[in-house]
């Protein structure tokens, strides 16, 4: 039996991992946050404004954190912004942008059905985002 992908919804540990990675790809855009630069210290502020539609639901997730790591005292820093919308995708779009495994219908070694994750590169999203 060949391996045909499954259009499975997201679940919440997977969208989590989404916007983890659009997150860290929004902050290595910036200049400042390069790995030949070091800081004393920073102070940081995020907000995470989610709907996650169901079927026939919309769940809203309404996160704020504030976070400041280092010792502040005489210390320069330089000030940095992302910000940045995530659009509607197809799950495995989703799965494919972030690195996660894309649930795939194949045969065990026993000839009977099994749902196995098989990790696609972002030139094959075409694809599977189907």
């Amino acid at each position: 039996m060949p391996e045909r992908v499954l259009a499975n919804p997201l679940s919440g540990e997977e969208i989590i991992e989404a916007i983890a990675e659009k997150v860290k790809a929004a902050l290595r855009r910036d200049c400042y946050l390069t790995p030949n630069l070091a800081y004393d210290y920073y102070t940081a502020d995020v907000k995470i404004s989610l709907t996650a539609h169901d079927v026939g639901r919309a769940a809203q997730v309404n996160v704020a954190v504030h976070d400041t790591q280092g010792d502040p005292e005489d210390a320069a820093l330089e000030a940095s912004d992302a910000s940045f919308h995530v659009d509607a995708e197809a799950p495995n779009a989703v799965r494919v942008e972030s690195g996660q495994p894309v649930p795939v219908l194949t045969r065990d070694p026993d000839g009977r059905p099994a749902v196995k994750g098989v990790r696609y590169s972002r030139k094959q999203l075409e694809k599977v985002a189907k």
